[in-house]
């Protein structure tokens, strides 16, 4: 089945063209990280495994989690981030304070934040944003799953719920 939903040009043509591919396809040929949809033995698509690791991206914190169950947005001239270095080290800037340590992954979805240590600067301005630093921290203790979709990561505790997520910054770290 598919969602009925009116999108504005050029994206309704583009799902028009992309949903008549889809339906013309009577092969596939998988190789690698990769499969290569077919009609009448012509290459229709090709799509991509989507890679899950941590290491080298840097991520925008877009939400976190509010304590009460719910993802919040965050203080907007704060720019919260997290980046994964090499040999398993993360910083994250809270939008006061920068917190930094290791991170260990199955390089699929399973992550602990570990040896985390604080700046510890008080930031009186914007008000919130020492409220804000506190549940970002508190969201990195308790995550033991991240999912990465597309552009978005989600970072999420034992239970599934969400703890904080993010957005690829445009120039991942090398």
């Amino acid at each position: 089945g598919m969602t009925l939903m009116a999108c504005m040009p050029p994206l309704d043509q583009q799902e028009q063209d992309i949903t008549r591919a889809l339906q013309s396809v009577d092969a596939w040929d998988p190789v690698g990280d990769a499969a290569t949809l077919l009609a009448d033995g012509e290459t229709v698509m090709v799509l991509h495994k989507i890679d899950t690791k941590l290491e080298g991206t840097a991520w925008v914190i877009t939400g976190v989690n509010n304590g009460t169950g719910g993802v919040t947005s965050l203080i907007a001239t704060s720019e919260p981030s997290i980046e994964f270095g090499a040999e398993d080290r993360f910083t994250m800037n809270t939008g006061c304070n920068t917190a930094s340590g290791t991170y260990t992954t199955d390089g699929t979805s399973a992550v602990a934040f570990e040896q985390v240590i604080t700046t510890e600067m008080a930031c009186l301005e914007p008000e919130g944003l020492m409220d804000q630093e506190r549940m970002l921290l508190d969201a990195l203790a308790t995550t033991t799953t991240y999912e990465i979709t597309g552009v978005t990561i989600t970072f999420r505790d034992d239970d599934g719920a969400a703890r904080f997520t993010g957005r690829l910054t445009e120039s991942p770290l090398p």
